[in-house]
């Protein structure tokens, strides 16, 4: 037998030898926490070590339990908190000497995440809690972030290239802010979270579209932030106790924000900033102003309701000087000192609506 007969034959042998010891291939679920929780899946130390160590689409479930990680995703998988001798919470923490910084935003360029997926596509995370608990500035961060999507996907995607879902994220506070859900650059969809206790923002889209569907968010600055987006659909979220206000959307649009539950905000129920957008079917209750509509021309603003607004409008609109050609139309606004305040409307459509307990309808 001839010596490249032997290395080919070394070659093939090494490669079966390889495959048939990454026994990994051969399970599709992996799993992470104590031996007892689903032993008859393989299991590794640590949540980081399963998210890079598992072969691309691979499921990786959590066991109840505290995590002390910081976790980068970078491949497609999914990762999934399960119940187990009947627990059910897997909480990744902060690790023990704190968070390093490890991303990049736009807005707040250097940044401190505590689950960063970023640069893959088909990632779904579901079932996790994001506890930032303890933290404090980082050194080198100008804001921390609890979970984290960043170049997940391309616009052909359009909202699926990612998830986060079922999935809670509490107690961001870090030195310079603290943010729930940050989306930039991603198609994804994010739905059903629960999103409380922060200092900045509960769910921040840069750049999507994305899906932004029955989340909770509460005790934060802002509930949804959408900035640089067009074509998300935000819908069927419960925003409450906000001390900044439930919505803005930022030089943003066509996009579409329908049946969603915005009460007791400082200033604005949704702020419409250069965007626009359709607004229906939403109730906001205990806010300054219902709705703003900022130089956003061919807005459609219908068949919402506004409940007691509490000093200033039920919707302000400010055409800027420009045409706007909005409708503001089949809305219902009750208690308020003025209905509609339209000192700046320029070219609207603002009939029919309904009122009632209405100092001035109409303002001026």
């Amino acid at each position: 037998m001839s010596k490249h007969t032997l290395q080919i034959m070394a070659v093939a042998l090494g490669m079966v030898v390889c495959l048939s010891g990454r026994t990994v291939m051969a399970f599709p679920n992996f799993a992470v926490g104590p031996a007892t929780c689903l032993p008859s899946l393989p299991h590794l130390p640590t949540i980081q070590a399963a998210v890079s160590g598992v072969p691309p689409g691979a499921t990786v479930m959590v066991c109840p339990g505290s995590y002390p990680e910081q976790v980068v995703i970078s491949q497609p998988l999914t990762l999934e908190g399960v119940i187990s001798h009947g627990q059910g919470a897997a909480v990744i923490t902060l690790p023990p000497n704190g968070l390093l910084q490890n991303a990049t935003t736009t807005y707040y360029g250097p940044s401190a995440v505590q689950l960063l997926v970023e640069n893959t596509n088909a990632v779904t995370i579901n079932n996790i809690i994001v506890d930032g608990g303890g933290g404090g500035c980082v050194n080198g961060a100008n804001v921390v972030i609890g979970i984290e999507l960043f170049q997940v996907g391309l616009p052909s995607d359009i909202t699926s290239a990612g998830r986060v879902e079922n999935s809670v994220v509490r107690n961001e506070n870090g030195c310079g802010g603290g943010e729930g859900i940050w989306t930039e650059t991603s198609f994804v969809t994010v739905q059903g979270n629960d999103v409380h206790d922060l200092s900045g923002y509960g769910i921040y889209e840069n750049v999507g579209p994305n899906n932004i569907a029955s989340n909770f968010v509460s005790s934060a600055y802002i509930g949804v932030f959408t900035d640089a987006t067009v074509g998300s659909t935000i819908s069927g979220n419960t925003l409450s106790n906000l001390f900044g206000w439930g919505m803005e959307i930022h030089h943003s649009g066509p996009l579409t924000i329908s049946k969603n539950s915005i009460m007791f905000a400082g200033f604005y129920g949704i702020d419409l900033f250069y965007s626009p957008t359709t607004v229906t079917q939403n109730s906001i209750f205990g806010v300054t102003y219902g709705l703003n509509l900022f130089n956003s021309p061919g807005s459609s603003i219908k068949s919402n309701a506004f409940t007691y607004m509490n000093g200033g409008a039920g919707l302000y609109i400010n055409d800027n000087g420009g045409a706007g050609g909005n409708t503001v139309a089949k809305n219902t606004i009750n208690e308020a000192p003025c209905g509609i305040n339209a000192t700046y409307a320029i070219g609207d459509m603002l009939t029919p609506n309904t009122f009632f307990n209405v100092t001035s309808p109409i303002c001026p």
